[in-house]
């Protein structure tokens, strides 16, 4: 699947996780992300 094609096909699908849930996983992925660029940032 194509990085642009990924909304649509998001849309279409049937919700499974409660709102909830989707931010919780979205405030981890950024710390994660985050922690990431924080290494990188280091090494330079």
């Amino acid at each position: 699947m194509e990085p642009k094609g990924l909304p649509a096909f998001l849309k279409n699908e049937p919700s499974c996780l409660s709102a909830e849930a989707v931010k919780l996983a979205a405030y981890h992925l950024g710390r994660h992300v985050r922690s990431i660029e924080r290494e990188r940032a280091a090494r330079t």
